[in-house]
Order: C-alpha cells, then sequence, then structure tokens
C-alpha cells in the first residue's frame, strides 16, 4: 500500500488532491497564462483545503483529539507534501527538512537525535505550529515550481518568464489553505497512564482572499507574511521533549506567530473548533491577528527571525551552502556549523565555526529521471 493509498483510506472525502489542483485554486492553469479575473468567494462557510506532509500519522492525531473541520468549513479536499513528491518523482528526498533545504525556505543545521544518526533539519524543526508553517510554504513553493508534476501529467507551460512577478489570474477568493501537524511522545515509559499520546497540534492558514492582486514572487515569498498559525501543548506533557528518534521543539514556536497555547485531554476538541469558527468568520489578516492579540505580519526575510533567508537566497538556492557534518558523537545540543545555521534564536549559544563544506543542494529536479 503507497502513502497515497493510506491517506486516501483517512481522508473525510477519501482522495488525496494531485499539486495541479491546488495550482487550479491558486490560478495557475496547466498549460496557459492563467486567464481570467479571481472567483469571488460563495455563500456559506469558507472552502478549505487541508494540508499535510505525509499525514498517515496526523489524521489519527485529528480524530483521537475530535477535531472536525467539517463542522465550521467546507471540505474541500486534502493535499499532502510528501504524496506530491512522490507523485513526481520517487528519487527525490522525501523529509521536511531536506524539502525545505531545496527551496531555501528556512536556515538549517544537523541535530542529533540519542538512537537515530545525525541528520539535517531547519532551524525550529519538530514543533508542531512551526512544521505546519513550513508545510504551507512547501506547498506553495511546489505548487509555483514549473518544473514539479504529477506522474502522467504535463508541466506548466507559462509564456511569460516573469509570472511570478506578477499577480495570478483566476485564484480561488473564497479558499482558505490550512496545513496540519502534530507531535507524539516517542518515549512510552513517560505519563505511561495517558493513553492519547499526541504532545502538540499546530495550524497554519492563508486566505487566498488575501493574497488576491499581490505577485507571489520566487516560492511564494511575497505571500509568506500572509501566514497564520497557531500552536498547542497538551498540558500533560508540558514538560516532556522527544529525544530519542527526533530532537523536539515544544516550546520553540516562532514569535512571530504568537505564542504557545494549552489545552487538556478534558477540553476535548473546543480549542481547536474555535479555530474554524474563527476562520469561518469573513474578518481576514487583521480580523484574525486582533482576535489573538500578539501577532504581526513580519517579514519572512527578517533578520529577527532565526530561520529566514533572503528573497535573493530563495531565487538562488543553491548558492546557500549546506551547514557541516559534525561528528557523530557531538552532544546532540551543539549548535550547528555552516553558513545556514549561523543566526540561532535569541540566548541560544553561538555555533561552533569551522569551514563549510562546498556549497550543493540537496538534489535537483533536472539531474534525476522521471517516472522511475
Amino acid at each position: 500500500m503507497t502513502v497515497r493509498d493510506k491517506v486516501q483510506q483517512q481522508s473525510p472525502d477519501g482522495k488525496v488532491l494531485l499539486l495541479e489542483d491546488l495550482r487550479r485554486c491558486l490560478g495557475m492553469g496547466v498549460n496557459t497564462d492563467g486567464a481570467g479575473p479571481p472567483t469571488k468567494a460563495d455563500k456559506g462557510p469558507p472552502k478549505v483545503i487541508l494540508l499535510g506532509h505525509d499525514m498517515r500519522g496526523d489524521f489519527p492525531s485529528m480524530k483521537k483529539a475530535g477535531i472536525d473541520i467539517i463542522k465550521h468549513l467546507q471540505y474541500a479536499g486534502c493535499g499532502d507534501t510528501y504524496i506530491w513528491i512522490e507523485d513526481t518523482n520517487r528519487e527525490a528526498p522525501l523529509s521536511l527538512s531536506a524539502l525545505v533545504a531545496h527551496y531555501a525556505l528556512a536556515k538549517c543545521h544537523y541535530e542529533k537525535p540519542l538512537r537515530k544518526e545525525e541528520k539535517l533539519v531547519f532551524i525550529g524543526s519538530h514543533n508542531a505550529g512551526n512544521d505546519a508553517v513550513m508545510t504551507m510554504k512547501l506547498a506553495l513553493a511546489q505548487a509555483l515550481d514549473q518544473n514539479v508534476y504529477s506522474r502522467g501529467g504535463k508541466a506548466l507551460d507559462l509564456k511569460d518568464p516573469e509570472w511570478l512577478d506578477k499577480p495570478l489570474k483566476g485564484m480561488d477568493a473564497g479558499m482558505i489553505l490550512l496545513a496540519y501537524d502534530s507531535e507524539s511522545a516517542t518515549n512510552h515509559n513517560y505519563a505511561r497512564n495517558i493513553l492519547n499520546r499526541t504532545t502538540e497540534h499546530g495550524f497554519a492558514w492563508i486566505r487566498l482572499a488575501d493574497v488576491v492582486g499581490i505577485a507571489p514572487g520566487p516560492n511564494g515569498v511575497n505571500w509568506h507574511p500572509y501566514v497564520r498559525a497557531r500552536h498547542w501543548i497538551n498540558k500533560a506533557f508540558k514538560d516532556y521533549k522527544n529525544q530519542d528518534f527526533c530532537v523536539g521543539n515544544p516550546h520553540g514556536f516562532w514569535k512571530e506567530y504568537g505564542k504557545s497555547l494549552y489545552y487538556t485531554d478534558a477540553e476535548g476538541p473546543a480549542p481547536f473548533q474555535a479555530l474554524f469558527k474563527e476562520l469561518a468568520g469573513d474578518r481576514g489578516v487583521a480580523g484574525v491577528a486582533a482576535a489573538v492579540g500578539n501577532l504581526t505580519l513580519g517579514s519572512p526575510a527578517s533578520t529577527s527571525s532565526p530561520y529566514a533567508v533572503s528573497t535573493a537566497q530563495m531565487k538562488s538556492p543553491s548558492q546557500i551552502p549546506l551547514p557541516e557534518k559534525s561528528d557523530q558523537n557531538t552532544n546532540i545540543d551543539r549548535p550547528a556549523v555552516g553558513d545556514r545555521a549561523k543566526a540561532t534564536a535569541s540566548g541560544d549559544r553561538a555555533p561552533v565555526t569551522s569551514n563549510p563544506a562546498p556549497a550543493k543542494v540537496p538534489f535537483s529536479w533536472a539531474q534525476v529521471a522521471r517516472g522511475k
């Protein structure tokens, strides 16, 4: 059974959208330059596409928590950034961090879990809120990548070479893109009496109505300030941090998206349903920011963000050297080495300096044969 087969079984409508379906919502016609004005929002609850990265574990987490999107929003299907890469090219890296590095969406460094080899991750990863934000940005980058298309599909035939610098036409203004991620406890000896092992829930969203008339820019960078996010920590696991198979980051939710919230299993789905009810109200970015009270639009290229990369770097990600891999026996809290990891969160130890490895990118679509 493929990942697509499994996720289709779990999806409320039994389907997983193709990348081309997301492109149509964004107003990107396949083999066209995208003609026509933005479509108006339908009456009734807003439509929502649920996004995730390998949602095989996320749908069960949502079910355990009683999270029901359909109660307040029109479910228009789910898209999986992991499956979209499998659909396109099975030899490409599939991890969220590897794809984030490929599209230069964030700075990366190496981390060493206790029971796995050292691996490259983006700074701030393994926090459900941050992972949801990066899943959203990755989905936009994939949709805007002319070289990525589903097996049997066709590459985008966009006549204007400067199309990324112009607003897309035909965008579905009534659609909300909603990314979800969850984290679960891998140490089964911690709080063994608690049956629901989900420790975090994270949502990130963007209303397409907010970006109508805004040129996407490389990898959708001009839309990033309109991404909002929310992060919850299970109060029963407030002192827990995964260490075995990944280095958890439960209290590292990026400040520009607000503060982490706590919930208890006794509350049921109420905290999450309140978010969906909020999204069902037509308030846009300003209304949602005011409701939370501590959000700012911010810039993805802000120097205050330890994970951010510049717009120029997004245009030429191959010019950003990957961090140097550290000694396998190094402590897991050792700061990463290399240009991508030099900017760390306030209060972190300064990274160890060393000569970075030669510049290279994780993979190139042009170098890998399709259809394998």
